[in-house]
């Protein structure tokens, strides 16, 4: 399967989702995470990349997390006016190959199953579903879902982040902005500029260092839209009585992915209303 950069990430971040990074260091002690902020100058670039690729190694050190997501992006239209549509993603992962995740807009849910086996994509509102025989790891379900049936999945920054499948070299500048705060949780600030995108993560101080706020910027357009994502953890989720295989009801119709589901119309995410 065709290796992601981490530029081509960001791209797909600002029409649906993220970024990809990856790293081996490890996560950064309090006293580190306070040493990096007060820490400012001619380092403030390979600060603001050591702190991705020490979020990163964290995040792989996970073998279950829940995270809930709040997720605005702006679309612009062919006026020029940017309209704001915003998200809410509930996501549970059970390392290797277990998955349950929830869209919900103003136009209906999406969820979405993976067991190992199959992966899911229900549409409750309109009682639709397709599946396909999914690869044996969560990352290869992944990015078969994106680049073969081309679905928009949120959050896939989070199984990109330390993989393969990312690359730090298309960044061509990084610096610490501060200390900031996302709901309340002491973070360190981070800005990234790329040739047709500038990004900022902002990401939890200590030992356990998670993304807490995703913003990205794209350039290619002069109303330069964004998204941004706001980020809730559990790293040590119940796991008893969680479904990760769909059922279907009897009244579930399914369908093929190269399908188009019928519908009232789309939002202006492309998900169904």
């Amino acid at each position: 399967m065709k290796k992601k950069t981490l530029l081509s990430l960001l791209l797909f971040a600002s029409m649906a989702t993220g970024l990809g990074t990856a790293a081996t260091e490890q996560a950064p002690t309090q006293k580190e995470s306070a040493e990096t902020v007060e820490t400012v100058g001619d380092s403030g670039h390979a600060l603001a990349i050591r702190a991705l690729g020490q979020m990163a190694a964290y995040l792989r050190s996970l073998d279950r997390y829940h995270v809930m997501g709040r997720v605005s992006r702006e679309t612009v239209l062919e006026d020029g006016q940017k309209l704001q549509f915003d998200k809410e993603v509930s996501l549970l992962v059970a390392k290797p190959n277990r998955m349950y995740m929830e869209t919900t807009t103003a136009y209906g849910t999406r969820r979405f199953y993976y067991d190992g086996k199959q992966f899911t994509v229900y549409l409750p509102g309109l009682r639709f579903y397709a599946t396909f025989d999914a690869p044996d790891t969560l990352l290869e379900t992944i990015l078969e879902a994106q680049e073969k049936h081309g679905l928009e999945f949120p959050l896939a920054d989070l199984f990109f982040w330390g993989t393969e499948y990312g690359d730090f070299g298309v960044i061509e500048d990084a610096m610490l902005v501060g200390v900031g705060r996302v709901d309340g949780v002491t973070c360190n600030h981070f800005a990234f500029r790329q040739k047709e995108v500038d990004w900022q993560i902002c990401i939890k101080r200590g030992g356990n260092p998670l993304p807490l706020k995703l913003v990205i910027t794209t350039k290619t357009q002069p109303e330069l839209p964004q998204y941004v994502a706001t980020l809730k953890w559990d790293t040590a989720p119940v796991l008893a009585g969680r479904n990760f295989s769909f059922q279907p009801g009897k009244d579930d119709v399914r369908i093929r992915f190269a399908d188009r589901i019928p519908s009232a119309g789309k939002d202006a995410e492309g998900d169904e209303k």
